[in-house]
């Protein structure tokens, strides 16, 4: 998501297993849940939101690995058929953002991930998805 800056984003979705969450950008600078409650800006949901946003936009891929070179089946193996948790962000005048993340390296320090639309798998920081893991755990 390093082409949006975090402030553009207008809508969030967040689903981990059958944990689904939908957030809109209010106009005070929260953040109104799809359930109609309201967090202010320095409510903790909306401070997770916004981490979980400049996280996205600011940590690039540790690796990228082609299509070619995971070879078929393997996205199982990576915890990404299906993904652990999905994070898809919309903002004005660009299309939808999604990431699907899926489970830990090795050495548990990075998260396979797939961009929508794209066959790479890539490694992200553990940190980004643990970001979003918070957003869909506050209450």
């Amino acid at each position: 998501m390093r082409h949006l800056a975090p402030e553009r984003v207008r809508e969030v979705d967040v689903v981990s297993g059958t944990a689904r969450a939908r957030f809109a950008r209010a106009g005070d600078g929260g953040w109104v849940a799809a359930d109609g409650t309201t967090d202010g800006p320095r409510s903790e949901r909306s401070v997770r939101l916004e981490e979980g946003l400049k996280l996205l936009h600011a940590s690039g891929p540790e690796r990228i690995m082609s299509a070619d070179e995971v070879g078929r089946g393997a996205t199982q193996e990576f915890g990404l058929d299906p993904p652990q948790l999905t994070v898809t962000v919309r903002a004005s005048g660009a299309p939808p953002f999604t990431v699907h993340f899926g489970g830990r390296n090795p050495l548990g320090l990075a998260r396979y991930a797939r961009l929508e639309g794209q066959t790479d798998v890539i490694l992200l920081p553990g940190f980004v998805a643990e970001a979003w893991e918070r957003v869909i755990a506050a209450p």
